[in-house]
């Protein structure tokens, strides 16, 4: 197995998480979030409002995991071993893609 999949940030979602995230996805698409800013209620009450291009970040995540892919954010500025790289660079090649793993790029204000 990659190890980019096996890293402690990467999601594989399970069979329940895909059907979650498939409904999340078609919610979000129905309410066009790639043109406004996504309200988001927490258990507690509590309304965020999220920037546009978390939005769209956020739908493109849920797509991929509500088709069984793994998902991990990866910030573009982040700093990568040799070996990190390469499994990296194998996610982004043709052969490594039946791995069901998928990139969502951070922008460079997010620190792990």
């Amino acid at each position: 197995m990659n190890a980019m999949l096996e890293h402690p940030d990467t999601v594989v979602p399970t069979p329940m998480d895909a059907e979650l995230a498939a409904q999340a996805s078609r919610a979000l698409s129905s309410k066009r979030a790639n043109e406004e800013n996504l309200r988001v209620r927490l258990d507690d009450g509590e309304d965020l409002l999220l920037p546009k291009a978390a939005a769209r970040l956020l739908r493109h995540l849920l797509t991929e995991m509500a088709q069984g892919n793994a998902v991990m954010l990866i910030p573009i500025h982040a700093e990568l071993t040799t070996q990190q790289a390469a499994d990296f660079q194998c996610l982004e090649t043709a052969p490594c893609q039946s791995s069901g793993a998928a990139r969502v790029a951070m922008p460079q204000s997010w620190n792990p």
